[in-house]
């Protein structure tokens, strides 16, 4: 399985302000995913990946993610609005966070509902070579039970992190 490798591009420090910072008041779900669809950058999801979370091949969505560099939780973030190819609408939320140690990965995936609901989720684990790129054949994924403490944790630290600014390291304001 191919796992993905989060980076933050100048283009989403740009649009910082898609998501509260921490010394902003949280957003709800139905406004993240307004400003998701406004804001964010357009986003093809990962084959593997995608059919794993039930899309087609080749789902559009749109995305932001900020690297473990710019967090204090020591995560990457991503964050994908997967919509419909038609008409732009949105299908579903899929929030995923990745923590590297040495050459060893691990990922969690979660697909939510636009109503905020949490349909399903996973976990992945693969390893990286010594120039960063993901070593193949060394990726493992099973599906998480999603009433488990386990999951509902995580997600929670996922939501709290995108629609509450937490984990955040504070970064200057760009002119």
């Amino acid at each position: 399985m191919t796992l993905l490798v989060f980076g933050q591009t100048s283009a989403d420090s740009a649009s910082a302000q898609l998501s509260p910072t921490s010394e902003s008041q949280p957003v709800t779900l139905q406004k993240f995913i307004s400003g998701m669809l406004t804001e964010a950058r357009p986003y093809i999801l990962d084959k593997q990946i995608g059919v794993f979370l039930g899309f087609p091949e080749d789902a559009p969505g749109r995305t932001r993610s900020l690297s473990s560099q710019a967090t204090t939780d020591g995560m990457g973030h991503q964050c994908v609005l997967m919509t419909d190819g038609l008409t732009g609408h949105p299908l579903a939320l899929v929030l995923v966070n990745q923590i590297r140690s040495g050459l060893d990965s691990e990922s969690h995936y979660f697909r939510l509902a636009v109503d905020g609901s949490l349909e399903l989720a996973f976990v992945s684990w693969g390893k990286y070579d010594e120039a960063g790129k993901p070593v193949m054949g060394t990726g493992q994924a099973k599906m998480v039970e999603t009433n488990s403490p386990e999951a509902r944790g995580i997600l929670r630290h996922e939501l709290d992190f995108w629609l509450k600014g937490m984990y955040r390291k504070q970064t200057p304001i760009q002119p």
